[in-house]
């Protein structure tokens, strides 16, 4: 055969599922003698986009255990299946079947279960496309009745032997099943042959016999299933080897081809079929929204709402009466409340009641979001907007789109930029889909305090600024907690009196609600001690006169009334009183305990060289995995800044933050070194099992040896119940699994242990930093244990991890500098391309000082990373601007090297909306802003792209940006802000002095037809209030505004450009198709009435072939759009050029529902006209 023509490869979203035969297996299978499996080596290639699953079930019928029967294979298969649905999201994925053998027959009995289940299965039917079938015996086998008889034999002989002890007999259940025209086969042919209605099936036939039968196992009678449209190909293969290819052979290509010539298909006709609009509540997510919801969820708000306290009965109500709380509420318009007080005051619980009194609201007020996060000491400002913007899109899915487009710009990188995460917030919290969004922060004065400056100045410029001067009908309002120092330090808040309420300081409620609390604790503490009426009138009465407006108290001890005469009046003095009672002789392990709660540690140290080892020296609590955490975040601040000596518990002065990681990160490596994890515990985990077989040295020899196998698929002992090929990263992931169900300390111990030594490793002994080296050396297993632990968390969470690292490299990535220092200084000979690849990562980490080590043991910064990126892309990329600033000072560091996809350090940071890095790099002489990326866009584009109107208008106003530069699509900078809906960025544009507003792309398309075509209403708006743009302007197919926004069924858009004056309402495209057509074409009533309501537009305009809008509405089966035509006068009877009437349509295309609101539009119009 003559070698075809390329063709293109599209990306096919598609699953395939194979369906293994009788003792086959989810593997073996498909896996050729020479080791190729070829659903993995090849398919991919031919299929880009595909994900390919393969199907095990308990198929070995000699001494099987299994009594199953193909029903219960196939209700196994559709289970699976189903258990996949949330993670293949179906809506958007088609799935085709390939089945071998019995495969094909579990697939039928599958449909027919399907089918009559469809309230379980249906959108599983929805999703199948197709299916291949490799040598299904559909009609059944002789080879059957042959096997059939052997079984019966040899079960007799095993009776026989047996003498009365039970054994496993061979099953002929199925061999009877699959004998030629069983009664089974027959029935499940009948049942299955009208489910085979919209797929499209392909049967392929061996044709060659397979040894020791002098004929092909399943035959062509046997192999077809003889129904409409079925395609039949034979291949020239036998029983095995039909289903196993060594490579490209011509019958891979058949088989291959198949299955591509049905994912096509089916893909046509869905978007042949594609509705316009999917409602929110509906709507599926594809792979990449499925990464981004991934991403940004990795906080659940709902775990830390159900491990808080409630508040207590009939408290926090005071606060809904606040007359800066109801002013809050009332608001239109973006504002902030302050929450404040000192610790312990109960300002989580008051965040937690208004959540719920917002959430409640929700039904009975205007539809808003109400979002919640939760601050501690290790959390940032991009994790918190994470949070925040995962909960809006979790109740409005179609905000997706924001943060998908992000992510296809920026990849992972997104999710950790201030920057890019706070304008997405700001874009989905005020699109007009969302609704008024209330945002409560709780605790943000423990929030990391670099990141925190951030967030604060951005909320603080944003509720400054008026919904309304930003063009949105959607506003957000927050309510911020903490310290009242917090606040103070916001200088420039406005009156923050205004704004704030001391929840601890005058407040009424609050009183009240202390004396509730205390109350409620008292009862139970005197029910638990049966305590007098007396005793507990003087607790109350103590306790509340010694709490010190806190909510922290404690009451434990059987003399009730010493506590009352000892609690101290101060929270601090109430911290000593606790450490005061510990006697002398504890308290250096005291001390210790303390130091390793900081950081949340355990006792192991050099001494321990085994597992063994460790569990007899230390205490059993040390092994488990519970949770130690102090009352309060105010004790760790208390241990943490106390400044001089003396006092009641000198001790407590030896405590440090430096010291108390030191403990841990010292528990941690010494746990990591270990003898137990010296070998290859991803092996261990993967280790096949041995066989169970009892019987292979009695059967040897015998006649029950004919390999069934060979003939109908070569068996295995790894029957998974649904086996499916992954990556090596999803296996890491399963093991690491494993392990830390065995070894409980290991995951935190792979994961924390560079974290907490990065913290001392300054003051860190000689033994903990050789140690650490010991930890980061890739030649030990030790290493490659934890290291793989780490790389398969970091995966999984779209962190960027070293492939293949050195220890040089991994103290780098680390932000290691002292033992980085101490590797590069002691060993000269370390390989230039160690130096660069640390100092890449280094700059991607944003550990400065490191950077500067290795600039000066001579890395290249210029050097290219795996994905073409050098150190000061990587720095710029991720906003590290101390690191940028380090690398431009380097002589040999090269600003416009071209990275990924040809872009710039200038492109990325642009494209993320790092400010102060573009000013940076503009700083220097020798940027160039005009430098093109792969596909012809330069850095004020990537800025665009991001909205980031700052960056904008610096890049705008400098000489050097030609503002109308075009890419390699013919587009500008304006095409793209108006086609993306980008009104400021529009505007900002607009003002510019040498602008051209009607630039056509290489298709002749302006700024405004983008607009239009995207339904961007409100950049409509702003340029046609422009008098430069040209609202007649055509494409090269004569397609105007108009045409577009028409097509797209963009109706506030249309009408936007019909009262602006845009003319065309009714002109024809090179095709002959008006702005009405492409309307009917998109089954938009709204459109249609928006046209006809101008006025212009003539009804009965026909196209090239003679049929009119009332004809395409019927050739489409719209009956709204059909019914609106006819309301405004459309003729019914109308003929096209080949003489066919609306009417004659709708019959020839089988629609009797529109066939009767023609015929009863002619029987009104008729009676009319007798009146």
């Amino acid at each position: 055969m003559a070698a075809s023509s390329p063709i293109k490869c599209d990306i096919l979203i598609i699953n395939i599922i194979a369906v293994h035969g009788l003792n086959g297996g989810a593997y073996t299978t498909w896996t050729h003698d020479n080791g190729t499996f070829w659903l993995q080596d090849f398919l991919p290639k031919l299929l880009p986009g595909c994900r390919v699953y393969t199907y095990g079930y308990p198929s070995q019928f000699a001494f099987s255990k299994s009594l199953a029967e193909v029903q219960e294979y196939s209700r196994l298969l559709l289970s699976s299946i189903r258990d996949e649905y949330e993670n293949w999201d179906l809506g958007s994925r088609t799935i085709i079947f390939v089945c071998h053998s019995l495969g094909g027959i579990v697939f039928k009995q599958a449909l027919v279960i399907a089918h009559e289940d469809d309230v379980v299965y249906g959108e599983i039917l929805k999703s199948i496309a197709g299916v291949v079938f490799l040598g299904t015996p559909h009609n059944g086998s002789g080879v059957a009745n042959f096997a059939n008889t052997v079984g019966k034999i040899i079960n007799a002989i095993i009776t026989t032997a047996s003498s009365g002890v039970q054994t496993r007999a061979i099953r002929t259940d199925l061999f009877n099943y699959l004998k030629y025209d069983s009664k089974a086969l027959k029935d499940l042919d009948v049942s299955v042959r009208n489910r085979f209605h919209d797929l499209t099936v392909v049967s392929f036939c061996e044709t060659e016999q397979e040894s020791p039968f002098p004929f092909p196992i399943v035959d062509k009678y046997s192999s077809t299933l003889g129904i409409p449209g079925e395609e039949i190909i034979p291949l020239g293969e036998n029983h095995r080897s039909i289903c196993r290819f060594g490579g490209e052979t011509e019958s891979y290509k058949n088989v291959s081809r198949s299955l591509r010539r049905i994912a096509r298909n089916a893909l046509a006709r869905e978007q042949a079929f594609k509705r316009t609009s999917i409602p929110s509540s509906d709507r599926t997510l594809d792979d990449s929204e499925k990464t981004c919801f991934k991403q940004l969820g990795v906080f659940d708000v709902a775990d830390v709402k159900r491990i808080s306290p409630s508040p207590a009965k009939g408290t926090c109500q005071w606060i809904l009466g606040h007359p800066r709380f109801v002013c809050w509420l009332d608001q239109t318009e973006n504002t902030l409340l302050w929450l404040t007080g000192r610790p312990g005051c109960g300002k989580t619980i008051m965040s937690l009641f208004l959540a719920k009194q917002l959430e409640e609201a929700r039904s009975n007020r205007a539809p808003s979001n109400v979002c919640v996060f939760f601050c501690n000491d290790r959390l940032s400002a991009e994790d918190i907007l994470n949070g925040l913007i995962f909960q809006i899109i979790s109740r409005h899915r179609s905000l997706i789109r924001h943060v998908k487009r992000e992510f296809e710009i920026q990849g992972q990188h997104m999710f950790r930029s201030f920057t890019t995460l706070w304008n997405l917030l700001v874009k989905i919290a005020t699109d007009p889909k969302s609704a008024t969004t209330s945002i409560i922060i709780d605790a943000l004065d423990e929030c990391k305090k670099i990141t925190r400056d951030n967030l604060l100045l951005s909320i603080r410029d944003f509720t400054n600024t008026s919904s309304d001067s930003t063009g949105s009908k959607q506003h957000v309002k927050f309510i911020l907690t903490g310290r009242p120092e917090l606040v103070h330090l916001e200088k420039s808040v406005g009156n923050v009196a205004e704004h704030e309420i001391v929840i601890d300081e005058g407040q009424t409620g609050y009183d009240r609600d202390l004396r509730i609390f205390i109350q409620q604790r008292l009862d139970e503490i005197c029910q638990r001690h049966n305590l007098s009426h007396e005793t507990m009138e003087l607790l109350r009465q103590s306790l509340y006169s010694k709490a010190g407006q806190t909510f922290l108290l404690l009451a434990s001890k059987k003399d009730i009334q010493n506590i009352i005469t000892q609690i101290p009046p101060a929270l601090e003095k109430t911290y000593l009183c606790f450490l005061s009672e510990i006697p002398s002789k504890y308290i250096s392990k005291a001390l210790m305990l303390l130091k390793l709660i900081i950081n949340i540690a355990f006792a192991i140290d050099a001494t321990h060289r085994t597992l063994g080892e460790v569990t007899s020296n230390c205490q059993p609590a040390i092994l488990l995995t519970i949770q130690v955490m102090l009352v309060h975040p105010s004790a760790k601040e208390f241990l943490l800044q106390r400044k001089s000596a003396g006092g009641d518990f000198p001790a407590i002065y030896a405590i440090s933050e430096e010291e108390s990681a030191a403990l841990t990160a010292s528990a941690c490596m010494h746990y990591l070194l270990l003898k137990d994890f010296s070998v290859d515990l991803f092996e261990l985990e993967t280790s096949p099992t041995e066989s169970n077989s009892d019987y292979s040295d009695m059967i040897e020899g015998s006649v029950v040896s004919i390999p069934y196998g060979s003939f109908w698929n070569e068996g295995t002992d790894d029957l998974d119940a649904f086996g499916l090929f992954k990556d090596p990263g999803l296996l890491d992931a399963e093991i690491c699994q494993a392990l830390v169900s065995k070894y409980a300390l290991y995951q935190y111990a792979s994961l924390h242990w560079t974290e907490h030594f990065a913290l001392c490793e300054t003051t860190a002994p000689v033994e903990l930093r050789e140690t650490a080296k010991k930890l980061l050396d890739t030649e030990t297993l030790n290493c490659s244990n934890w290291l793989r632990v780490f790389s398969a968390e970091f995966d999984a969470i779209g962190r960027s991890i070293p492939n293949k690292p050195d220890k040089v490299t991994l103290a780098a990535y680390f932000g290691l500098h002292e033992t980085l220092n101490d590797l590069v200084s002691s060993d000269k000979s370390i390989p230039p391309v160690q130096r660069d690849q640390a100092l890449f990562w280094a700059a991607h980490e944003g550990h400065v000082r490191n950077v500067s080590i290795l600039l000066g043991v001579d890395a290249d910064p210029n050097a290219r990373s795996s994905n073409r990126e050098t150190a000061l892309i990587a720095a710029a990329r991720n906003n590290h601007l101390n690191c940028v600033v380090t690398l431009l000072a380097d002589q040999q560091t090269h600003l416009n090297i071209r990275g990924p996809k040809g872009r710039t350090a200038l492109a990325f940071s642009c494209s993320s909306g790092h400010d102060q890095v573009v000013k940076e790099l503009l700083s220097r002489n020798d940027c160039m802003t005009e430098e093109e990326d792969d596909s012809g866009a330069t850095a004020l584009f990537w800025a665009i792209g991001g909205s980031y109107i700052s960056i904008v208008s610096e890049l705008a106003n400098l000489p050097t940006v030609d503002i109308n530069h075009r890419d390699k699509k013919g587009r500008t900078p304006l095409s793209w802000a108006a086609g993306d809906g980008m009104e400021e960025v529009v505007k900002v544009l607009l003002n510019m002095r040498d602008i051209d507003s009607n630039l056509e792309d290489s298709n002749g398309r302006s700024p405004l037809s983008w607009a239009a075509g995207n339904g961007c209403t409100a950049a409509v708006r702003v340029l046609l209030r422009n008098n430069e743009v040209d609202k007649a302007s055509l494409d090269k197919d004569q397609r105007n505004a108009i045409s577009w926004a028409s097509a797209g069924g963009h109706s506030d858009t249309l009408r936007m450009l019909l009262n602006r004056g845009c003319p065309g309402v009714d002109i024809k495209d090179v095709d002959g198709w008006t702005p009405l057509a492409w309307a009917i074409q998109n089954d938009s009533p709204g459109t249609v009435e928006v046209l006809l309501s101008s006025g212009s537009v003539n009804l009965e305009q026909s196209d090239h072939s003679g049929r009119t809008p009332l004809f395409w509405a019927v050739e489409y089966g719209h009956i709204e759009v059909i019914r609106i035509l006819l309301r405004e006068g459309a003729d019914p009877e109308r003929q096209s050029h080949k003489g066919e009437t609306p009417l004659i349509r709708a019959e020839k295309v089988g629609r009797a529902d529109i066939s009767d609101e023609l015929l009863n539009h002619n029987y009104d119009l008729r009676a009319e006209n007798k009146q």
